[in-house]
Parts: C-alpha cells; sequence; structure tokens
C-alpha cells in the first residue's frame, strides 16, 4: 500500500462500524490514536504540523466523537488494521495516548508488518484490572450512565482524569480549558463506561473507558 498526497475526510464502514477520519499530507504515513477522554479532535494542534512531511491519520475510535458505537463485540486493534486496509495506507508510524496507546502496542503485536514506529503514550493496557486513585468513582460513573444522564457521567469522566483525585475542579489551571459536561467526547466516554472491547481470540479485555 503506498500514500497518497490527496487531502480527504470521511466515514469508513470497518468491522461493522463506522469510523470518522480525516487524512492529509503526503510521505511515510503516521496514525494518531487518541486518549478515551477525548476524539480525534485532541490532534487539532499537531495535524497540521504532522500533514506538511507525512501523509497522517486520524479517527474518532468506535462510541467516540462521530463514530458509531454498534452493540456487538469489537477490537480496537482490529478496527485500526481495517481502516487502514481500507484507505490502503501502511506500513505506518503509529502514535497513541492512554487508551490509544494500548490499541498501538496491541496492534505492533498483532500486525508488525504495518508498523514503522511505535510512539505509546500513558498506555492504558488491555488484559489488566484497574487499581489504583479514582477506582471508586468506576460504579458511580456507570451509574450515572445506566441512569441516562450522561452529562453527571461526563462530568465525574472529567473529574477523575483532568481534575485527578485529589483535586477540585475549581483548582483546574491547565493551559487548555477544561472539558466541561455536555461536550462530544467526554459524553463519549461516559456513553462507554462500563464497555469492553475483545481481543483478538475473542475473550473479554478489561478496557476502561478512557
Amino acid at each position: 500500500m503506498s500514500s497518497s498526497a490527496a487531502s480527504q475526510s470521511g466515514v469508513a464502514e470497518v468491522n461493522g462500524a463506522q469510523l470518522n477520519y480525516e487524512l492529509a499530507g503526503a510521505g511515510s504515513p503516521v496514525a494518531l490514536l487518541h486518549a478515551g477522554i477525548a476524539d480525534s479532535g485532541m490532534w487539532d494542534d499537531q495535524f497540521a504540523h504532522f500533514a506538511a512531511v507525512h501523509q497522517v491519520l486520524r479517527f474518532d475510535m468506535r462510541g467516540f466523537g462521530q463514530s458509531s458505537m454498534p452493540d456487538e463485540p469489537y477490537s480496537l486493534s482490529d478496527d485500526l488494521y481495517g481502516l487502514l486496509r481500507r484507505l490502503g495506507i501502511g506500513p505506518a508510524a503509529i502514535v497513541g495516548v492512554s487508551i490509544g496507546g494500548g490499541t498501538a502496542i496491541r496492534f505492533a503485536i498483532e500486525h508488525p508488518e504495518m508498523v514503522t514506529a511505535l510512539v505509546p503514550v500513558g498506555a492504558g493496557l488491555g488484559g489488566f484490572a484497574y487499581t489504583g486513585e479514582g477506582e471508586e468513582s468506576w460504579p458511580q460513573i456507570e451509574a450515572a450512565q445506566k441512569a441516562g444522564d450522561l452529562d453527571l457521567a461526563a462530568e465525574l469522566v472529567v473529574r477523575m482524569w483532568v481534575d485527578g483525585p485529589n483535586r477540585s475542579p475549581d483548582r483546574f489551571s491547565g493551559t487548555c480549558a477544561r472539558p466541561r459536561a455536555g461536550n462530544g467526547a467526554p459524553q463519549s466516554v461516559a456513553a462507554r463506561a462500563g464497555a469492553r472491547a475483545t481481543d483478538s481470540a475473542g475473550s473479554a479485555g478489561d478496557y476502561p473507558s478512557w
């Protein structure tokens, strides 16, 4: 598969899901995988810079942003593979943050021939039960989600992953705006709370919705 200089965006059907993507630039391919607290918009500040020298792909993983979330077993690494094949891209450098980093690692193990470089950042790995600070928040998030209160679930997600377990929202002093309940990305995370991906063997993987 070869790179293309044409820029495009759209929706691709991959493994039963509709994945929203954007592709730009020419050169050696780079795929950007977002964190579970965000969607592909987290790469806004980097996308054009990378596209000046690379062919760059970013997309909303299923259940995030504008991508659909079918009620069926799935593998995020299979989705990445399917999207790359659908768009005729690869091998590529795979850059992923948080759950995107975990997906990048799994993808590299499953499809080493499709990877020229691997850059996982704060990778959330499947196959491990989450333990640590903030663990008590998951039942609250799931309860809000099941009650249909996505604003509350999204706010709890933001408190957990943006504010941190030991900092109140009024102490947030990041260089970017604090995500708010009702915004697309946090609500996408909330909608996925409690959902589990499957690995390539078809067994349940422990993917918290980060």
